[in-house]
Order: structure tokens, then sequence, then C-alpha cells
């Protein structure tokens, strides 16, 4: 699993800081995107929203979708398929690709916390908290049928754009 941990983590740290919003235009004045980040990490870290993506429906009423944001479905699918690790993952049960990918997200967030990179501990302990708690928000997705149903289409949504980007026929099994 530390392999998968890796490659998660890595291709977290190459894209969490477009992805939410830390990294400023290079028109930025110097010391602004630290600055910046300084403020904006905590936010993140406060819980897992940074996995959720949230939008309006036709109300104009808030919605939260749990482990729906676009840059964290998009990780999971390049890591799971561009990897080649989709022969080792139960395509009907994405969860620990989920679990996985969240933690190796908010240890690169924890990473930004001065405002400069700089390596955090990564220590299994660290991992396997985060890693425990999105697992534990996944039982509670299962455990509401509407929540359970939208995360399952979620699930054959990433599985079938993961099988299309890698051109793999759905006899290929």
């Amino acid at each position: 699993m530390s392999n998968v941990w890796r490659t998660f983590r890595d291709y977290a740290a190459n894209t969490v800081q477009t992805a939410l919003n830390l990294r400023l235009p290079i028109s930025a004045e110097p010391g602004e995107e630290v600055a910046h980040k300084i403020a904006v990490v905590p936010t993140l870290l406060k819980d897992l929203d940074f996995l959720h993506k949230f939008e309006l429906d036709d109300d104009g009423i808030q919605q939260c979708r749990l482990l729906e944001a676009n840059y964290f479905v998009e990780m999971i699918i390049n890591v799971v398929w561009q990897k080649g690790l989709y022969e080792y993952i139960d395509p009907l049960r994405l969860d620990s690709a989920f679990a996985l990918g969240g933690a190796a997200v908010q240890n690169t967030i924890k990473a930004h916390r001065t405002g400069r990179f700089k390596a955090v501990d990564a220590s299994a302990e660290q991992f396997y908290d985060t890693y425990n708690v999105i697992l534990m928000l996944i039982d509670t997705i299962r455990a509401d049928p509407v929540l359970s149903a939208r995360y399952e289409r979620l699930q054959s949504l990433i599985v079938a754009w993961g099988r299309e980007w890698i051109g793999l026929d759905d006899d290929d099994k």
C-alpha cells in the first residue's frame, strides 16, 4: 500500500495548489502568495471540505456533493487507471482509492501551512488517521440510501471514464 500512497501523494503534490487556488497568478507581488497560503490553508484543513463539490441547486440552495470535487475525481481516475492500479482495485468499491487520495491531498495541503512548501510528517499514524476518517465518511454515505446511490453512481462514472481514458474494453477485465 505504501507504493500506492506515494503515487497518490506525488499526484496531489502536482495538482493541489492549482486545484484549491493556493497558487496566485504570476502577476501577484512577491510575498502575496505566502500570505495567501497562510490565510487559506488553515480553513482548508479545518475539515474534509476540500474533497467535496459545493454547488447551488435549482432553488439557489448550496448542496455539498461528498467526495466529488472535480480535481479529486480526476486524481482518482488518473492515478488508478494511468498508473495501472485498476488491476488491483475492485471497480465496484473504490473506497480505498478515495481514502488514499484524500489522505494524500490533506498531507499536501499541510505542506503549505507556512506559506511555502515544507514537507510534513507522512508517518503511518498520521496517514491512517485521515485514511480512516475518510473510510468512516464513506460508511456514513453508504448508510444513507440517497447518498449511497449517488456514491455508487460516482464510482461507476469513475470506472467508465478510467477505462475510456486508457482504452480498455468492457470485455478486458
